[in-house]
C-alpha cells in the first residue's frame, strides 16, 4: 500500500492526501502568479488575494496558505485544553506536557515513540498527553485507535500505554493483527472483538481528529497538518512550542528548555 500512496513525506512528518495535493497544486501556482503578479504590478496593480481555506487542511481545492508564524502564547492558546479524557501518562498537575498527535500506522510516529519515552525518563517532571489522529490514506489507522480505546475498557487506563509500546514495536506497521496483539495484552479475546465492532469510541477518536486537524494546521506556516505533531507547552507560562516532526531527542531537550 505505502508504494501506491500519493503522500509527502517531509521532515520526518507525514502530510495528509490533501496537503500532499496541495502542495503539487502550489508550485504549479507558483509559475502562474510569478507572471500575472508582473502584469498586475507594471499594470493596473490589482493582484487580487487568495480566498483561505477553513485550516483544517481538508478543505478540497483549497491549498494550504502560508501564514504566519504562531507565538509562543499563540500556540498555547490555539491547543485544544487537556481534558480527564485524555489519555495522560505522569503527573496530571505537571508544569510541562508534551502532547503529541499521532497515528498507529504512521512511520515517523513510530519512530518517535522511543525518543518520547527516552525524553519523559530523563524528565520526570514533563506528562505526556497521546491523541489520536488517524490519517485517512492510513488503512488500519483508524481500527488500530479504536482498539486502543477498546484496550483501555477491558484493561484499565495502563493498557494504553502498552498498547502504544506494541503497536509501534511492530515490525510491519502494515501487517499488525490486532487479534494476536489483543492476546498479548491479556484481554478477553470475544470482547475485544465485540468492542472492536462497535461504534462506541468512533466520535471520540474523530473529535479529537478534527481537533488535532484544525489546531496544527493553525500552527503551521503552511496551513496543513501531518504526523507525529507534537508541541511541548508550559501550563503556568500559558506558553507552548511546536516540534516538527519525529524530532531527535535533543529538539525535544531544546524546546524543554525554551519553555521551562
Amino acid at each position: 500500500m505505502e508504494a501506491k500512496e500519493k503522500v509527502i513525506r517531509k521532515e520526518g512528518v507525514y502530510l495528509s492526501n490533501f496537503v500532499a495535493t496541495a502542495v503539487t497544486f502550489f508550485i504549479l501556482v507558483l509559475a502562474f502568479t510569478a507572471g500575472f503578479f508582473a502584469k498586475s504590478y507594471f499594470g493596473d496593480r490589482s493582484l487580487g488575494g487568495v480566498g483561505a481555506g477553513a485550516g483544517t487542511g481538508t478543505v478540497a481545492g483549497t491549498p494550504p496558505v502560508a501564514v504566519k508564524a504562531k507565538s509562543a502564547k499563540e500556540v498555547y492558546d490555539l491547543l485544544p485544553k487537556i481534558t480527564e479524557a485524555d489519555h495522560l501518562k505522569g503527573d496530571k498537575n505537571a508544569k510541562i506536557v508534551l502532547v503529541e498527535y499521532s497515528d498507529f500506522q504512521c512511520p515517523y510516529c513510530a519512530r518517535f515513540h522511543p525518543t518520547v519515552k527516552e525524553f519523559l525518563a530523563k524528565y520526570p517532571d514533563v506528562a505526556y498527553v497521546f491523541r489520536h489522529l488517524p490519517l485517512d490514506f492510513h488503512q488500519f489507522a483508524l481500527e488500530r485507535a479504536k482498539a486502543s480505546e477498546c484496550a483501555v475498557k477491558l484493561g484499565g487506563v495502563e493498557m494504553f500505554w502498552t498498547f502504544t509500546d506494541l503497536a509501534f514495536g511492530a515490525t510491519d506497521l502494515n501487517n499488525v493483527d490486532l487479534t494476536q496483539l489483543g492476546g498479548q495484552l491479556g484481554l478477553n479475546g470475544a470482547s475485544f472483538a465485540e468492542c472492536l465492532k462497535s461504534t462506541e469510541f468512533d466520535k471520540k477518536i474523530s473529535d479529537t481528529s478534527d481537533g488535532g486537524k484544525k489546531f496544527l494546521s493553525a500552527i503551521s506556516e503552511s496551513g496543513g497538518y501531518g504526523t507525529p505533531g507534537a508541541v511541548l507547552i508550559n501550563t503556568s507560562k500559558n506558553i507552548g512550542e511546536k516540534l516538527g516532526g519525529a524530532v531527535p531527542l535533543s529538539e525535544l531537550e531544546s524546546a524543554y528548555n525554551k519553555v521551562k
